[in-house]
């Protein structure tokens, strides 16, 4: 049975060519092949499957598809109330949208039901391409001044008069096709009539609808996608303000951070924690369990791991990064530059972050740099720092555990 490893609904059928389940997967092959494993795999006998250009399409496709074939084994999602649906009110004057637990006879156009946080997910993204109310009708007949929503550019404050009921109605319209059909259906129609108004010279409305039809294209790919989007970009500043902080020649785009922890002479350890381009790299994540004889002191246990990583096999095994941060005040650093420079490296970026203010001092003849609390760079320095914490923390109480047991 050759299925695709791709974005789409798929449909499991018995010997009789019921259809029995319906799902959807990022990856149909991968989803379908772990259903083999389950008690539901005795009964499969075939399988079907309709591909989308991303999970949203298959999250309304899947809905739909549910609602129209009732399988036996999609029970939950038909009958139980943690299941919600979208609805929309169709019948006022100025329809709104929003979450219902129960189908009611109001005249109102009821989608899904949907999985989990998928009918939220829905009702914002339909929210922010149409601009359709969220508030309850009594609220929307009582307003007289428009909401934040408004303001965020999330609705067309029909409760003003800033839309006219034609020009709500065609975007209610709009919207009710969305989540009857998908995105992809109504990018079609939305980039016909774009390309209408442009030949008609009704630049404005053609302008509009571009807009439009860039958010729906947007949807139509993974929210997941996205967010890590939204998420690089963050990243990226955060990168950008700490190499123009600490006078960086290009991004900071490995940076490793040392803890230790212990409790008083007792298994100490040191951790070194990774991120790249801004984000957690757990697979270069190193313990170390400390040997110097020293004990408590942090500066020799500072030496001792810092040496470690960037000498003997570790040296060869993991790509040197652009900053090195220690925790701890002045005594750390000069002891994690002392340990590099045994360790034959001389051009890394070195920092040391205090526990007390949070001072950085990056230099043992200067004074130490003071960045503003919630700045990209203190937010993504003091996160890696309290990453290296955690992870030394975890260590040091899996070591104590297994001391006291032995």
């Amino acid at each position: 049975m050759k299925l695709p490893d791709a974005c789409g609904v798929y449909l499991l059928k018995d010997k009789d060519g019921h259809i029995i389940y319906i799902g959807k997967s990022k990856s149909i092959k991968k989803r379908v092949s772990a259903h083999f494993r389950t008690k539901l795999g005795s009964k499969i006998c075939s399988v079907d499957h309709i591909l989308t250009k991303g999970e949203l399409s298959a999250l309304i496709l899947e809905a739909r598809l549910i609602k129209k074939y009732k399988p036996r084994y999609n029970i939950s999602m038909r009958d139980d109330k943690q299941y919600p649906y979208i609805k929309l009110t169709i019948s006022e004057d100025y329809p709104a949208l929003s979450i219902a637990r129960t189908k009611d006879d109001d005249g109102s156009v009821y989608f899904g039901r949907f999985r989990s946080g998928a009918a939220g997910l829905l009702l914002k993204t339909a929210s922010r391409i149409f601009g359709l109310r969220k508030c309850s009708s009594g609220v929307f007949k009582k307003r007289r001044q428009p909401c934040l929503n408004y303001y965020m550019k999330k609705c067309q404050a029909p409760c003003i008069g800033a839309i006219s009921k034609k020009d709500y109605a065609v975007k209610a319209c709009q919207a009710k096709k969305f989540l009857e059909a998908g995105p992809e259906k109504l990018a079609e129609e939305m980039k016909k009539l774009m390309e209408e108004a442009s030949a008609n010279s009704k630049f404005e409305l053609a302008a509009d609808l571009r807009d439009k039809l860039y958010r729906i294209e947007e949807s139509i790919d993974s929210p997941f996608k996205q967010r890590q989007r939204v998420k690089s970009r963050n990243n990226k500043g955060s990168m950008q303000d700490l190499m123009h902080r600490l006078c960086l020649d290009k991004l900071p785009a490995r940076i490793e951070a040392f803890d230790i922890s212990n409790t008083g002479a007792s298994q100490t350890v040191g951790a070194m924690v990774v991120f790249v381009n801004g984000d957690p790299f757990k697979a270069h994540y190193r313990k170390f369990k400390i040997s110097t004889q020293s004990l408590p002191d942090d500066t020799a246990a500072v030496y001792e791991t810092v040496f470690r990583r960037y000498s003997g096999s570790l040296k060869d095994q993991l790509p040197l990064p652009d900053i090195v941060v220690v925790d701890g005040g002045s005594g750390q650093r000069s002891s994690a530059e002392k340990a590099l420079k045994d360790a034959g490296i001389s051009d890394l970026k070195l920092i040391s972050i205090a526990k007390k203010n949070e001072d950085i001092y990056i230099s043992n003849n200067e004074p130490p740099l003071v960045l503003p609390k919630d700045s990209k760079a203190m937010l993504l320095l003091r996160s890696l720092r309290d990453e290296a914490h955690r992870f030394a923390i975890s260590y040091h109480r899996s070591r104590r555990q297994k001391a006291m047991f032995s």
